[in-house]
């Protein structure tokens, strides 16, 4: 009884432990921040180039990818390479030219063939070479003559037969074509109107739909999510030195004006001298930040839980599927 019971004992904590230590790596997962940079600098003409770096908990692991006029990457857990990207390419690169080098080591070298002697020709019996050409010559002669009798058959077939088409024949496709032709054209006009009612029946249903005082709700409550959900994934920090202009200058005044949306976020650490009379995009661009995957999931679980959401969110798939 006594080594049942310990057994138990025994099967209980580690099932315990167990327990905790899933607990632990859900909270870590949920509550531990994947923190991110990026830099990225480009000079005058030159491709752009740079890295992002991801990294979880402590660096224990890490992700990074540069890029500079080829693409690199590299995965670690506790310090230790998962994968590599240039030197696994090199690596195969290498273990196939040396399967190739010893193949070719392998590969015995094979001698020229001789070419197999004539054998004497016998003094009499023999068939003598100018008569074997002329022989071979008259059945070619005889072949070209019959390949070219029966391509002269099928053109004169062929030509007898269009000869006996008819005028009338003729003259009835062609009004058969012109009625099938105007009868496609009659039915334009009402295929084009049944598409129009189909196309106002479906705004009609989905202003309907929207117009709904608890819709409304709905849709302001996800695009206030959507905010949340940007501004959680916001850059913490982000420093741009450079210049940047585009052929338009309207383009240009346009662009400046989205960035200058940033300036209240980020302050003075934006330096972007604004060209107009050129296409011109060179500088430095640093970024960091970092995203808790728990907040993300919480806001999901806040907007998905209200009634007015769901509520929508039903009426749109009713909607795709009677379409």
């Amino acid at each position: 009884m006594e080594l049942i019971l310990g057994l138990l004992r025994i099967i209980g904590i580690l099932v315990l432990a167990v327990i905790l230590l899933v607990l632990v790596v859900v909270l870590l997962v949920l509550f531990c921040p994947l923190r991110y940079k990026a830099v990225i600098t480009r000079e005058l003409s030159d491709p752009p180039k740079g890295f992002v770096r991801v990294t979880w908990l402590l660096h224990l692991l890490s992700v990074r990818v540069e890029f500079d006029e080829e693409l690199d990457y590299r995965i670690r857990v506790l310090g230790f390479s998962l994968l590599k990207g240039k030197d696994d390419l090199a690596s195969k690169n290498q273990g196939h030219g040396d399967a190739e080098e010893k193949a070719s080591e392998k590969a015995p070298e094979k001698e020229p063939e001789k070419a197999p002697e004539k054998a004497p020709g016998k003094a009499f019996g023999k068939v003598p070479e100018e008569a074997e050409e002329k022989s071979s010559r008259q059945t070619t002669d005889k072949k070209t003559e019959e390949s070219k009798a029966e391509e002269s058959d099928q053109v004169t077939e062929h030509r007898e037969d269009k000869f006996r088409r008819t005028i009338g024949e003729r003259i009835a496709e062609l009004l058969q074509k012109l009625a099938d032709f105007i009868e496609k054209i009659s039915s334009y006009p009402d295929m084009i109107l049944e598409k129009v009612d189909e196309w106002q029946q479906k705004k009609e249903k989905w202003l309907k739909h929207f117009q709904d005082e608890q819709h409304r709700t709905a849709i302001k409550a996800l695009f206030g999510t959507a905010g949340s959900v940007l501004m959680h994934i916001k850059p913490r920090r982000l420093k741009i030195d450079g210049r940047l202009g585009f052929d338009d200058p309207a383009v240009t005044g346009q662009v400046f004006g989205l960035i200058g949306m940033l300036m209240p976020l980020y302050g003075e650490t934006i330096h972007l001298e604004a060209i107009f009379d050129e296409a011109v995009a060179e500088g430095r661009l640093e970024a960091r930040g970092r995203i808790r995957i728990g907040t993300l999931i919480y806001l999901l679980i806040r907007v998905i839980g209200k009634k007015e959401v769901r509520r929508l969110i039903t009426q749109v798939k009713q909607l795709r599927r009677h379409k």
